[in-house]
C-alpha cells in the first residue's frame, strides 16, 4: 500500500532541505527523497565556496535584493536557532586592488558606487586597516580595499545536519539514499505519486529541487516541459589546503587584487579554500578530475597575498576538486508552479547558499497560500513558455530518473 502524504519533496540539497523544513513547520506531512546522504561530503552540495553575498550580484537589482534578502533570513535562522549550531560564519568579505592595477581599480571603485547606492554596505578601507583585519596577507604600499560587513559564509553539511533535525522533529520524513524512480499523474495532469525502491508514495504535491537532475525528471513526467527548466552544468575548480601549524591564515572571503578572480576563504579546520573565476571559465562542462596545471596555477596566485602557503604547497598539504553548479541558462532562479502540471513545483537555482533557505520559505508560502510572494515572481519557469508552442500531456509516465 501506498504512503499517504501532503508533500514530497525530491533533492537533499539546500533547497529542498529548506523548503520541506518550512512547509513541516506549516504542518504539512512532508517526505524528502535523496538520492544520497545529506552529510556527504562529496555530493554538489557540500563541496562549492558556499559564500553567502549580495556583493557579488550587480547586474540586475531584483536579483540582488534577493541575494540581500537571501542573506538577512540566515539572520532570522541564526536568531532561530543558534549560530554556530547551523555552520554560519561572520567576517564579510574584503576586496583590494591598487591605483597600479587601473582596470582592478576603477571596477572595485564603481562596485562600491552600486552597492552603496543599493543599500549594501561597501566601506573603503585602508592598508593598514586591512592589517588589522588580515595581519597574514602581503599588500602593497598602495593597496586600497572594500569591505562588505554583511557577506558571510556557510558549513554547509552541519547547516543541513541541523535543518534535517529541526524539519525531522516537526514530522518530516528523510529517505537518503532513496532516488525518485517514477510518477504517475492524474486526469488532471497533477502527480498522484512517487515510486522509490522503498515504496509509492501517493502526494498531491510535488517539489523538485534535484539540481541538475531536475529537468531529467521533468523529462520523464512529460519531456515537453523540459524547456521550463533549461539548466546547465558549469563546473568549477577548488583547492583546500591544511591548515598551518599555528593559528587560522584568514579571517573572511577575500578577493585580492587579481585580474582573474582569484578568492580564498577559511575552512572548518583552518586552512584556505582557493578558487578562481578566470581557471572556472576553461573548464571544459564534462570535466571530472582537476587539471594540475591550474592547481598549481591558483596555489602561486595565492601565495603572492599569502606567502606561507608556499610551504604547505611544498609539503603537498593540499587537495583539489571540481564542483559542478546547477545554474539555469539565463542565470536566474527557476522557482514555483510547474505549467501543465498542477501541484509541481520547481526550485533550481545558482546562488543556492545565498537565497537557498529563504526560496524555501517563499516556496512554502506559495504552496500553502496559492499567492506567488512578489520576490519570485519574476523567476516563475512560465517564463520560459515562448521557447516552444503549448504541448499536450500525456495522463501518466513510468521510467527509471535519477533524483
Amino acid at each position: 500500500m501506498a504512503d499517504l502524504v501532503d508533500v514530497v519533496v525530491v533533492g537533499g540539497g539546500i533547497a529542498g532541505v529548506s523548503v520541506a523544513y518550512e512547509l513541516s513547520r506549516l504542518n504539512y506531512r512532508v517526505t524528502l527523497l535523496s538520492k544520497g546522504k545529506l552529510s556527504d561530503l562529496e555530493s554538489p552540495t557540500n563541496r562549492g565556496f558556499a559564500w553567502i553575498n549580495g556583493t557579488s550580484k550587480l547586474l540586475d537589482r531584483d536579483y540582488h535584493r534577493l541575494n540581500a534578502a537571501g542573506l538577512e533570513y540566515y539572520n532570522t535562522l541564526a536568531n532561530l536557532f543558534k549560530m554556530e549550531d547551523i555552520g554560519l560564519h561572520l567576517g564579510g568579505a574584503l576586496y583590494w586592488s591598487s591605483a597600479a592595477s587601473e582596470e582592478h581599480f576603477a571596477f572595485q571603485n564603481g562596485r562600491s558606487e552600486i552597492l552603496n547606492s543599493w543599500g549594501y554596505p561597501a566601506t573603503k578601507v585602508s592598508r593598514a586597516e586591512m592589517n588589522i583585519l588580515e595581519p597574514n596577507v602581503h599588500l602593497t604600499d598602495d593597496a586600497q580595499g572594500l569591505f562588505m560587513s554583511q557577506d558571510r559564509w556557510l558549513d554547509t553539511p552541519l547547516f543541513l545536519s541541523k535543518l534535517k533535525s529541526a524539519a525531522s522533529e516537526l514530522g518530516c520524513e528523510f529517505r537518503e539514499n532513496c532516488p525518485a524512480l517514477s510518477f504517475s499523474r492524474s486526469v488532471d495532469g497533477s502527480i498522484g505519486s512517487v515510486a522509490t525502491a522503498e515504496g509509492r508514495f501517493t502526494t498531491r504535491i510535488l517539489v523538485l529541487a534535484a539540481g541538475l537532475s531536475t529537468s531529467r525528471i521533468v523529462s520523464q513526467i512529460d519531456p515537453t516541459l523540459t524547456r521550463f527548466v533549461p539548466i546547465k552544468a558549469v563546473p568549477g575548480l577548488l583547492v583546500e589546503t591544511e591548515p598551518p601549524a599555528t593559528k587560522p591564515l584568514i579571517e573572511r572571503v577575500l578577493y585580492p587584487n587579481d585580474s582573474g578572480g582569484l578568492h580564498l576563504r577559511p575552512t572548518v579546520e583552518g586552512g584556505v579554500l582557493i578558487g578562481g573565476e578566470d581557471i572556472d571559465q576553461q573548464l571544459a562542462p564534462e570535466i571530472k578530475f582537476p587539471p594540475l596545471e591550474y592547481v598549481e596555477n591558483l596555489l602561486a596566485r595565492s601565495e603572492i597575498f599569502l606567502p606561507e602557503l608556499k610551504q604547505i604547497r611544498l609539503e603537498n598539504r593540499y587537495a583539489s576538486r571540481i564542483c559542478v553548479r546547477s545554474i539555469p541558462n539565463d542565470e536566474m532562479p527557476i522557482v514555483g508552479e510547474l505549467p501543465q502540471v498542477p501541484g509541481t513545483y520547481i526550485a533550481v537555482m545558482h546562488s543556492g547558499i545565498t537565497f537557498g533557505p529563504l526560496i524555501g520559505k517563499l516556496l512554502a508560502y506559495h504552496i500553502h497560500t496559492g499567492d506567488m510572494p512578489e520576490r519570485t515572481r519574476h523567476y516563475s519557469p512560465a517564463r520560459f513558455a515562448a521557447l516552444t508552442p503549448q504541448p499536450s500531456f500525456p495522463k501518466s509516465g513510468e521510467g527509471d530518473i535519477d533524483s
